[in-house]
């Protein structure tokens, strides 16, 4: 049905998607026949694909051609250019997709000669596309032309039948009472499912069972659907086809698909960079981890940029990446160096170590000597220092109020208060930042920075207490569980964006699950959960993976060695691959009876590969 189909940005060159044949329909001669589409949008959007299907019912649809980021085309539109072998009567849908959902523009044209039009994409409400197949009851919903102030004229090409909008797939002259719109698996250019009693392409009919097409399968019937012809009117499409990957076009029949290695490392992606399973197809040194292997993950040197080599969400996530004083308390790690004094009993907090000062009787052994120190028999506030009234130098002991005054307390002035115990309250004149604070030279002329308030992310000791970046009590967490500065250069590009409030998520942070310092093990397991190092598998968490299973993010714990559907790593299906050309997955390799894969045009049967379908 289509000879050729391209994209064009008026004025822009370098927005061509398709390379044109030679001059794309200039000057066209009376013979062709094809449609130039002038494509406008209100808003920007991330991609544009295009369906066009034949309104007989003979035609499939086109092959789905896509850009990447498209900003708002104002007055200077897409062009969308397709050629036709001959006169046909066809279906055309436009999609535009961006975070902010999709937008629609569907015609319907009688192609004989060069047609021209032009298309709005507008966004279509669910009530009236209610089963989501973007196929709405009435045509003239996402038929609109761009002229006028309000960019909404009704077009002149509305679907109003046949192949052309969502239908009830009933065949014959009795329907059922279900909506048009009420199946999301019936709408133009379907797959239709041979003598099922359903219409599921609108054509008016259901398909009778055959080798439509000549290749040497039969149509999909109800109960055979897998192992049959599942595009009975395209002789490339079939169970032993060879799967093109990311046109929108399911050649092989395993009912999906098939994604791109675009970089040739073996690994997949569904998108250029931030798809599954390898998080960067355009770099052959990044992509998931492969059993027996060493990791791809390098520690991010002095000035350079994080990254996730080995895409499994995290970034430099070895212990080897790990600095030995995590918190920059200046104390390292007593774990790390193997020391037993003079180092830091707990490195994911710079108020804990050896040079920290204890609080007594908090149940934290702040200074690393081994236990919590007992308060003063005489020390009712808590503060330290025991009451002037039992022999110490506490001028307020008094439980509360009492704990922020004491010798050497940061003096709030003009209040009548002598928080220092010095006899008298400081005059404002020592306050040279407005904060009403009489503070130590390091903290004072810098209104941001006051006794006894929010410590913030930010590598500034806001609170004047010694301490930079401390974490605080109910802080909030980020997506891999905390939002702490000073844990290492990675978690450091997650505060820099904007202040936030200090603190660690044992419960949560897949670096330190549980308890400072305890990694788990990302083979096994993807998320902590409770403190406990789990698997996501869709529907939940399960336990960490068992040995010699590997966590495929939301899909659970999985055998790589033997599982088709998971064969070498997470992403690798070898049904999506190579469809009956294998049967099976044997020491992490898609295999036909534990050797190669099939050739082009064989079929894996009984663990052989053979020229013909198994039957």
């Amino acid at each position: 049905m289509i000879d050729r189909f391209a994209f064009v940005r008026h004025g822009c060159a370098s927005f061509v998607v398709a390379a044109l044949v030679a001059v794309v329909l200039a000057g066209c001669q009376p013979e062709e026949h094809a449609l130039l589409l002038d494509v406008y949008t209100r808003d920007d959007i991330d991609s544009i694909a295009v369906t066009v299907t034949s309104r007989d019912g003979s035609g499939s649809t086109a092959p789905m051609s896509e850009w990447r980021r498209i900003a708002a085309m104002g007055d200077a539109p897409i062009r969308v250019e397709v050629s036709f072998l001959g006169p046909v009567d066809v279906f055309v849908q436009v999609r535009g997709e961006s975070a902010d959902g999709e937008t629609l523009a569907t015609r319907c044209y009688s192609i004989r000669g060069v047609v021209r039009d032009d298309a709005l994409l507008v966004a279509v409400p669910p009530s009236a596309d209610a089963d989501g197949d973007r196929f709405p009851e009435q045509g003239a919903v996402s038929c609109l032309d761009p002229e006028g102030a309000s960019g909404s004229t009704p077009c002149d090409n509305a679907c109003f039948g046949g192949v052309s909008v969502d239908c009830r797939g009933c065949v014959g002259l009795e329907c059922p009472a279900a909506p048009a719109d009420g199946d999301a698996t019936i709408f133009p250019g379907a797959d239709e499912i041979c003598a099922d009693g359903v219409d599921q392409d609108c054509d008016g009919a259901d398909l009778a069972c055959g080798d439509q097409d000549g290749d040497g399968y039969r149509s999909c019937g109800v109960d055979d659907a897998g192992a049959c012809d599942c595009g009975d009117e395209d002789a490339t499409r079939n169970p032993n086809a060879v799967e093109v990957c990311a046109d929108g076009i399911d050649q092989n029949c395993d009912g999906a698909d098939a994604r791109c290695d675009r970089d040739g490392d073996g690994f997949p992606a569904d998108l250029d960079v931030g798809g599954t399973p390898d998080c960067d197809d355009t770099d052959r040194n990044v992509h998931p981890d492969e059993t027996g292997l060493p990791t791809l993950e390098i520690c991010t040197p002095d000035g350079g940029t994080p990254r996730d080599e080995n895409c499994n969400r995290l970034i430099d996530e070895l212990p080897e990446c790990a600095s030995d004083d995590l918190d920059a308390d200046g104390s390292e790690d007593c774990v790390r160096t193997g020391a037993t004094t003079g180092c830091d009993c707990n490195d994911c907090d710079p108020t804990i170590g050896p040079r920290a000062s204890e609080i007594c009787g908090n149940g934290i052994d702040e200074n690393c000597d081994g236990a919590d120190t007992a308060c003063r028999a005489n020390d009712a506030d808590g503060d330290g220092v025991v009451s002037r009234m039992l022999g110490g130098a506490d001028c307020n002991d008094t439980p509360g109020d009492g704990a922020r005054i004491f010798p050497g307390a940061v003096e709030f002035c003009g209040n009548g208060i002598d928080e220092n115990c010095d006899t008298a309250d400081t005059a404002c004149s020592a306050d040279t930042d407005g904060d009403r604070y009489a503070e130590p030279a390091s903290c004072e002329g810098n209104a941001a920075i006051v006794p006894y308030s929010e410590e913030r992310c930010n590598g500034v000791d806001d609170d004047c207490d010694g301490f930079v970046d401390e974490p605080n009590p109910g802080a909030s967490d980020s997506v891999l569980g905390y939002d702490v500065c000073v844990l290492s250069r990675a978690d450091e590009t997650r505060c820099d964006a904007a202040e936030v409030r200090c603190g660690l998520r044992f419960d949560t942070s897949l670096y330190h699950c549980g308890g400072c310092r305890r990694a788990c093990d990302f083979i096994v397991a993807d998320v902590c959960n409770g403190g406990s190092c789990q698997c996501s598998n869709g529907a939940g968490f399960e336990s960490a993976c068992a040995s010699g299973n590997t966590c495929c993010a939301a899909r659970g714990c999985r055998d790589l060695q033997t599982d088709t559907a998971f064969c070498g790593n997470c992403g690798t299906n070898c049904g999506t691959l190579y469809g009956t050309r294998i049967d099976s997955c044997v020491a992490g390799a898609c295999s036909c009876g534990g050797g190669a894969v099939c050739a082009d045009g064989e079929s894996c049967c009984g663990g052989r590969c053979l020229d013909f379908r198994c039957e």
